[in-house]
């Protein structure tokens, strides 16, 4: 991995972040920002998986138009051919790991969702708690720059587990305070006379 001075110090700017947000959502937004600059990227979209209604939720997001994102959320998540596959490699991936940029420019999904905001090289990473999608990173580049190199993708995998690791801890600290804030339930005791 080869990495230039000013590319360093984002990395361990990034790094260093993990231990100063409070919320998945604020450390998934403020990682977008850094992130697009350490990679010279446009655009940037982040969710977390949710099981039970078996749908992509809590998305933060930068450079992105937030009706076509809604539409996202509303039908193209179900109909989307490269983000499951993605995730299923289990590291930091460019998009033409699964699918050639020839074909993805052929399907409803890039003429449809991706390119009306103009994202067109992409490249995801997960962070997964027992197989459970915690916080996915995706990030675009538009067709007038350069596809993703093999050192982006390297760096994306270097910090892929100190932000899982981060994702987790705010995920049990989340959990740890919505339990300490529900209050007892006090029953009435009644004491009959002897």
């Amino acid at each position: 991995m080869h990495l230039t001075g000013t590319k360093l110090r984002n990395l361990y700017d990034i790094i260093d972040l993990l231990n100063q947000s409070d919320s998945s959502s604020a450390l998934r937004l403020h990682l977008g920002h850094r992130l697009l600059e350490l990679l010279e990227a446009d655009f940037y979209a982040s969710f977390v998986w949710n099981e039970q209604q078996q749908c992509f939720t809590e998305r933060v997001s930068i450079n992105m138009d937030n009706n076509n994102l809604k539409g996202y959320e509303e039908y193209y998540q179900f109909n989307d051919p490269i983000t499951f596959k993605l995730q299923a490699l289990g590291k930091a991936s460019s998009v033409n790991e699964v699918i050639s940029q020839s074909e993805l420019v052929k399907t409803e999904f890039y003429n449809d969702f991706l390119s009306k905001d103009g994202l067109h090289y992409g490249v995801n990473m997960y962070a997964l708690d027992n197989d459970l999608n915690i916080g996915d990173l995706r990030i675009w580049r538009h067709a007038g720059r350069s596809n993703f190199t093999r050192n982006d993708l390297e760096i994306l995998q270097t910090l892929r587990p100190y932000i899982t690791q981060g994702l987790k801890h705010i995920g049990q600290n989340e959990a740890d305070a919505s339990v300490s804030t529900q209050k007892p339930v006090h029953k009435a005791i009644s004491r009959s006379a002897a």
